[in-house]
């Protein structure tokens, strides 16, 4: 096994010092000691500090989702009969990446929710504009290519792809963190569904 480089200790640390303290009461001092690294160190490979780390982070679990989820061959060997189904089953995986990373996750969240200068850093430093365009194609993609398959004459993804991104990514964080709401997988995947439908079809 490959010995971790100290830029990926950082990392490392840091996630585990937010998902355990917060962003906020996460310091630059408590991560150089944990990962056995100087603070020269860290800023040399995170210039900004914290920020740059948090978006490090971040960028790279959205790149490792991605890659997982929109491989050409994420439908390949799949017994997927219908549009339908392919949807249900890409919805499926998505919820099981966000069960994954739901420590994370709800640290952020807590964050944004108790720091609204933390959300206007986060809008603007870490996931920008160009960053959310960026992840809206890389969600459609896998849906394009089941329409490729399954061609439906009444669908278009190109007029509201952007609103069914951000439609589905809230859904989603709802039910795996109140699975109340929807009870079931099998059954929340059914309402997801027809709201895609119906945007879809708009």
């Amino acid at each position: 096994m490959s010995k971790k480089s100290a830029k990926d200790k950082i990392l490392e640390i840091t996630e585990k010092l937010i998902i355990e303290k917060g962003y906020s009461n996460t310091n630059i001092r408590d991560i150089t000691y944990l990962a056995n690294v100087s603070v020269g160190t860290l800023y040399h490979h995170f210039k900004k500090g914290k920020i740059d780390l948090l978006k490090e982070i971040i960028t790279k679990s959205t790149i490792e989702s991605t890659e997982k989820l929109n491989t050409n061959n994420f439908f390949a060997g799949k017994d997927i009969n219908t549009f339908s189904d392919g949807l249900k089953m890409y919805f499926l995986a998505m919820i099981e990446n966000h069960r994954e990373n739901r420590q994370f996750i709800a640290a952020m969240e807590s964050e944004v929710l108790s720091n609204i200068n933390f959300y206007d850093k986060l809008k603007n430093d870490v996931r920008s504009k160009e960053t959310r365009q960026i992840e809206t194609n890389l969600f459609l993609k896998p849906i394009k290519i089941l329409l490729e398959n399954f061609p439906q004459e009444d669908l278009n993804i190109e007029q509201n792809g952007k609103q069914i991104h951000g439609i589905v990514d809230i859904l989603i964080h709802r039910h795996v963190y109140d699975e109340y709401t929807f009870e079931s997988d099998e059954y929340f995947l059914q309402v997801l569904n027809k709201i895609v439908f119906s945007l879809l079809k708009d």
